[in-house]
């Protein structure tokens, strides 16, 4: 059975003194990273790390990590990444919610209950391990990983992905790319977000390098490493690309990135004038708009030379998936009509860790025995099957890249002392972004209120803006009137 680390041992076969990875100052072989894996799972092995078993990793964008993950994949264990900016409190809830029995981290961590190491301890004992393992083969449907999500209730939520779902999803989606051994990739996502992580998959099954990056690199210095580098794909978010058009912009230089071929966007919707901008600076690269959801990684891609014909939409979705739009009562829908996305095939994931009855309302079964996802999302399809996002049915929205609960941010306000309501506005179609409204007496500086608030939230779900107010307004029935609040905004003209 395939399991994800095949992908690696195969491409490593054909070439081992390729470049695999490359960082700022580190580079690694197929051969080499393939040794380490080896290493890796011996040293699991000797943490008596068994099939089934989580192991917590709370890491940077590293080599180290990839290792690790592929020496899990191959003591057949289950690999949990989380960003190293996860705040104490989710990471305890994390803990809690998939009892791992091994968390790796970056820094110190103060634990009782969980067996815990330091990343530069892990490391020196990798290094004493045997590189040489014996493999004990066993079934692709296999938990291999748990990514973790906001969650409606608040709360983080893990959804559970087999290798299977990995290596078809990773497939589907290189050739889709057109991806070649003669690529380099710049990824400069963090690994916890599995647009990210899928980079490295993507790289090791095309065989070409993987020139990996962090979210620090993403800044003002990004244009000098693609260019560095000599990176031909990237993948990226809308305000990565405004970004990298502003350097590029500033830099006069418009001939710098004669390599760059592709650009990937997925997360949040790439506006026109930035896709007609990317085109304008870098007329031989392609832009590739997709679509997907961690419950089932990708659904569509459009490609470069679609867009002209379909500018509004996502794309198609991949070979051997099948997408169709249901009403209310869940009745397919023609042609056009807006519904509820519904999406089957072996993209789709398992479900939610810990949580049947989340996954029963957003997985179901259908008659040919395929596991099906609710996507929630309102979503169109014309006649040649081209997909159109119309919006979210719930409530949560995308930022900097990442789905996240309002819920989560409005509990992580209640928190705070001198909090009295708090209500959090999404982004909607007259202002991107979101504007977290708190009732208090007290006064408090916005600078205070972050500070206070980077104590519950990830510096990615922190609202843009906060207003404070001696009273929010109610509806009838006692709620926290949110139309209002819209309106209230409006008025205030806050914006970006």
């Amino acid at each position: 059975m395939e399991k994800i680390h095949h992908i690696l041992d195969k491409m490593a076969e054909e070439n081992p003194s390729k470049l695999a990875i490359i960082t700022n100052n580190n580079s690694i072989t197929y051969g080499e990273l393939v040794k380490k894996s080896h290493q890796a799972a011996n040293f699991f092995l000797k943490e008596n790390i068994k099939n089934g078993d989580r192991v917590l990793l709370k890491l940077n964008n590293r080599i180290e990590l990839i290792y690790l993950l592929y020496g899990l994949s191959r003591v057949s264990a289950i690999a949990v990444i989380i960003s190293p900016d996860t705040t104490d409190y989710n990471v305890n809830y994390i803990l809690e919610d998939c009892k791992p029995s091994l968390f790796i981290y970056e820094e110190n961590f103060a634990l009782t209950n969980f067996n815990n190491k330091k990343i530069n301890t892990v490391i020196s004992e990798i290094e004493k391990s045997s590189n040489k393992f014996i493999q004990n083969e066993t079934d692709s449907d296999e938990t291999i990983l748990l990514i973790y999500t906001s969650g409606s209730t608040g709360k983080p939520k893990a959804v559970v992905s087999n290798h299977k779902n990995i290596i078809f999803c990773t497939k589907e989606i290189a050739r889709e790319l057109s991806l070649v051994k003669s690529d380099i990739i710049g990824n400069f996502l963090p690994f916890s977000f599995d647009y990210g992580l899928y980079q490295v998959f993507l790289s090791n099954y095309s065989g070409c390098t993987l020139a990996l990056g962090s979210w620090e690199n993403a800044g003002i210095e990004i244009l000098k490493y693609i260019k560095n580098w000599h990176v031909t794909v990237f993948p990226s978010l809308p305000h990565l690309t405004k970004g990298l058009i502003k350097m590029i912009e500033r830099s006069g230089e418009l001939s710098q990135l004669t390599n760059l071929r592709a650009i990937t966007n997925t997360g949040e919707k790439l506006h026109s004038n930035i896709y007609k901008k990317i085109i304008e600076l870098i007329p031989n690269c392609g832009v590739y708009l997709m679509y997907g959801l961690t419950e089932c990684k990708r659904v569509s891609i459009l490609k470069p030379e679609e867009h002209m014909l379909k500018p509004d939409s996502v794309g198609r979705p991949l070979k051997g998936t099948e997408c169709y739009v249901v009403d209310n009562e869940g009745n397919k829908l023609p042609h056009n009509n807006i519904g509820e996305l519904i999406v089957s095939g072996p993209n789709v994931m398992q479900g939610y860790w810990n949580n049947s009855n989340l996954t029963n309302k957003s997985y179901f079964i259908n008659s040919d025995g395929q596991k099906v996802l609710k996507t929630g999302d309102f979503f169109k399809i014309d006649s040649e099957g081209y997909l159109y996002f119309i919006g979210r049915i719930d409530s949560q929205f995308k930022q900097r890249g990442f789905r996240i609960s309002p819920l989560e941010i409005e509990e992580a306000a209640y928190k705070l002392d001198f909090v009295e309501e708090a209500a959090l506005i999404p982004p909607d179609d007259h202002y991107n972004h979101s504007t977290l409204f708190i009732q208090s007496s007290e006064d408090r500086t916005k600078k205070e209120i972050y500070n206070e608030l980077k104590i519950y939230l990830e510096e990615y779900k922190l609202p843009t803006e906060v207003i404070v107010t001696p009273k929010l307004p109610a509806t009838i029935n006692g709620k926290i009137n949110k139309i209002e609040l819209r309106r209230k905004r409006e008025k205030l003209n806050v914006r970006l």
